[in-house]
């Protein structure tokens, strides 16, 4: 038997794989493995063998000579590795009496009855399969014991608790099994039973059971009675120091998460002014921030909150600089509404018209604000939604799902019963703009590009769809209307009955201000928002590769201390 682990030692592995996903989880399965295989607390030469106390645990059982016969059949661990010294192969079955003839079911209604009108201090646990239900007015045990889920999602993943022990007063259903130990610590077979292979012991194939005689047969290794003891005491302080290291992990986590939403909101929320030197300080800023931007983007939620103010810095003016030789937004506003496909000559834009909510921010000087009205050639007109059909050959409409991302997914459509002749404004073509009519908070008035080939889907009628003026960059103008502020606007325009499914009307889709740059300007911000996004997927995929790395350093560390060969 190998070197006993030290707490040290522990930290030295901790500091190894602190950044590994579940960290603090996995480093508490691997001091219970340590305890479990005799390797957490020294073994002393003078402590009674365990097998002179399997002699007694099965007289007490009134069954004399069974757990030792059982013996001379093994004299290895679970996993056939030479047990240490003065430890004995036995099975749960051998060092415990199973009461789960005591046990009995309590429904909702019934539980419900029976704690009406009593205080809390008239009520007692209820426990069900691995965790605390509730309370009962009532109790079937006063004694410590050890409870094992019978069925249920525990046993499908091997860092979560499957046994627990109760004490005192308690009620138990019969969805976990209930043990009383012989002459044994039951925290020390608590721990055996949370690091038990439970493969081929769980039967059924839609909601895994494990049955009494399964749960009977369990190995376990069992040390002299005056070891389980101290092993239980060491775990308990290596526990308290995996509290320790969790809670100083979660305040990293949380001091990183400040920093990275302050930095963010820093970007985004600058001075309101838009001097020349002020824009090109604030836009040193942002290039010095997605330089550094690495170091700070350790969780996917940091990601998306960093493409979010990317997104948010493209319709700010904040993405890339402003160039003297280009033509002001105005005059492009104002060629679009003198332009013969323009859609209402009546739907001029003012500089700064755009006023009354505190979500509206100021625009480089050579922008102008302007409502969707004004910078659209076409719509907006609602969807249909006939009846679907089972015909492979029926007409394909796109469903709410296809533009729930910000982009078209042409895989998210169902057959339907239509008949619309080509070239119908009811069938999609290339550059539509495709607005969520109805959907929650969080979806409604989102927006997606049609890009797939013309007469190829429907859309539906919780969909609205707009032309964008040719004179416009669409993809900016699409940029602009997913941007936050947008997110915002159409969540407190949208209205309905039915608070799941709100919904925005063709005049609040209308009055969506946006926010026009220069046409020149709309070209870079497209391409620095694209090779922006690149550098976010490289991030995304960096900390995938992080995070798989992280797994296979800590299971290897961990094999490596456990004396075994990594996987």
């Amino acid at each position: 038997m190998s070197a006993v682990v030290t707490k040290s030692a522990l930290l030295e592995h901790f500091e190894r794989i602190s950044e590994a996903p579940d960290a603090v989880t996995r480093l508490r399965r691997f001091v219970l493995d340590l305890a479990v295989q005799g390797r957490l607390v020294e073994q002393d030469p003078s402590d009674e063998p365990a097998a002179l106390l399997l002699e007694r645990i099965a007289e007490q059982k009134c069954s004399p000579g069974a757990a030792p016969e059982r013996l001379r059949q093994r004299t290895g661990d679970r996993a056939g590795h030479p047990l240490p010294r003065g430890w004995a192969a036995t099975s749960l079955g051998g060092v415990t009496a199973c009461l789960d003839f005591m046990r009995q079911p309590v429904n909702a209604t019934e539980r419900a009855r029976r704690i009406a009108g009593r205080s809390e201090a008239d009520l007692y646990p209820y426990f069900g399969a691995t965790q605390q239900q509730g309370w009962i007015d009532g109790y079937l045990f006063d004694e410590e014991l050890l409870l094992l889920g019978e069925d249920g999602a525990p046993f499908l993943d091997p860092l979560r608790p499957k046994a627990y022990l109760v004490a005192g007063k308690t009620w138990v259903n019969n969805h976990a099994h209930v043990f009383r130990g012989i002459l044994v610590s039951p925290p020390f077979l608590s721990h055996c039973l949370n690091t038990a292979d439970y493969t081929g012991r769980i039967m059924g194939a839609t909601r895994g059971k494990l049955n009494q005689s399964k749960a009977l047969e369990i190995p376990i290794a069992l040390p002299p009675l005056a070891e389980q003891y101290r092993i239980e005491a060491k775990v308990d302080e290596l526990t308290a120091l995996c509290d320790e290291l969790e809670v100083a992990q979660a305040k990293r986590e949380k001091r990183r998460d400040r920093l990275v939403t302050a930095s963010l909101h820093a970007l985004s929320n600058g001075e309101g002014t838009s001097e020349p030197a002020s824009s090109q300080v604030r836009l040193e800023s942002t290039r010095f921030y997605l330089k550094h931007c690495p170091r700070l983007t350790t969780r996917p939620e940091h990601i998306q909150q960093l493409r979010q103010t990317i997104l948010d810095l493209a319709v700010r003016g904040r993405l890339v600089q402003q160039a003297p030789d280009d033509e002001p937004a105005a005059a492009l506003i104002a060629r679009i509404l003198s332009g013969p496909r323009a859609r209402r000559a009546g739907a001029a834009s003012e500089s700064g018209s755009v006023e009354g909510d505190p979500s509206w921010f100021s625009i480089p000087e050579c922008w102008d604000w302007a409502r969707l009205e004004a910078l659209i050639v076409f719509g907006p007109q609602n969807g249909v939604s006939p009846r679907p059909s089972t015909r492979p050959d029926a007409p394909r409409a796109v469903t709410l799902t296809a533009t729930t991302q910000g982009y078209f997914d042409a895989a998210k459509f169902k057959y339907v019963e239509a008949d619309f002749p080509a070239g119908s404004e009811y069938w999609l073509s290339p550059g539509d703009l495709l607005f969520q009519r109805g959907n929650t908070r969080d979806y409604v008035g989102l927006a997606a590009i049609y890009d797939g080939e013309p007469n190829q889907f429907l859309f539906p009628d919780l969909m609205i769809k707009v032309r964008v003026s040719p004179e416009l960059d669409l993809r900016y103008f699409h940029l602009a209307t997913i941007a936050p502020y947008a997110r915002r606007y159409f969540s407190s325009v949208a209205t309905g009955a039915q608070a799941s499914m709100p919904k925005i009307n063709h005049a609040a889709l209308l009055a969506l201000p946006i926010p026009v740059p220069p046409l020149a300007e709309q070209h870079r911000i497209v391409a620095k928002f694209d090779e922006l996004m690149t550098l976010c997927d490289a991030l995304e995929a960096g900390f995938t590769v992080m995070q798989d790395q992280g797994r296979r350093l800590l299971v290897a560390s961990l094999f490596v201390a456990l004396g075994h060969c990594p996987p």
